[in-house]
């Protein structure tokens, strides 16, 4: 049986909920203005309308606060990819790409800020997510884990993945993330299709 909480722990957790909640919103739209270099604590705490008591109750630097904010980012995506069925998504990925770039169009100008401040943590994040989502594919659990040919399909997919991601939220290159799904679909399909001929007679059968 779980004990309610008193009501004064609940009233502080949703103050802290609440003045994380403000740190992290001020930080971004100081980041929409300035290099993120340039972002003091000053800077924050005046943009919450909060004291330094507060931020540093929380957070001990504006870098500390963008490692909270990339890191629940990281978070949400993995969250969306667990509730990937594998072997639907092999079959027809273009939905779950769609959501994915439902998620970025949420506000594709913050997740531009953030890979272009740590483009590396950011991008690698990404694709670790993306290794485990394929991981989970029919060509990998039918006998092929060994199989170099598949290790580096999925690697070049998965690659392929990110970095046109990052081109349309980008807009370089001419392709938007509306567009993206469909485009990456196709390259999943020809890239996944002739793996077939590399899976094992026995489990061939069995599909």
């Amino acid at each position: 049986m779980e004990i309610e909480k008193p009501a004064r722990v609940r009233a502080e957790y949703r103050s802290s909920k609440r003045s994380k909640a403000l740190i992290r919103n001020a930080l971004i739209s100081l980041m929409r203005e300035k290099p993120f270099e340039e972002i003091t604590v000053t800077a924050i705490v005046e943009r919450a309308d909060i004291n330094r008591g507060t931020f540093y109750a929380h957070f001990k630097s504006p870098g500390d606060v963008l490692d909270r904010i990339q890191s629940d980012t990281v978070s949400e995506l993995g969250m969306a990819i667990e509730k990937i069925n594998f072997i639907a998504f092999l079959k027809d990925p273009e939905p779950t790409l769609t959501e994915f770039s439902s998620f970025l169009l949420r506000d594709p100008e913050y997740y531009r800020m953030l890979i272009d401040i740590e483009r590396g943590a950011i991008v690698r994040d990404w694709k670790n997510k993306l290794y485990e989502l394929f991981s989970g594919v029919e060509y990998v659990l039918s006998g092929l884990r060994e199989n170099r040919h598949v290790e580096w399909s999925i690697a070049f997919l998965v690659n392929g993945i990110v970095e046109t991601y990052l081109d349309a939220l980008s807009e370089e290159k001419g392709l938007t993330l509306e567009e993206a799904p469909k485009y990456v679909s196709e390259i999943i399909h020809a890239v996944m299709r002739p793996l077939d001929d590399h899976r094992p007679q026995q489990h061939k059968q069995k599909s």
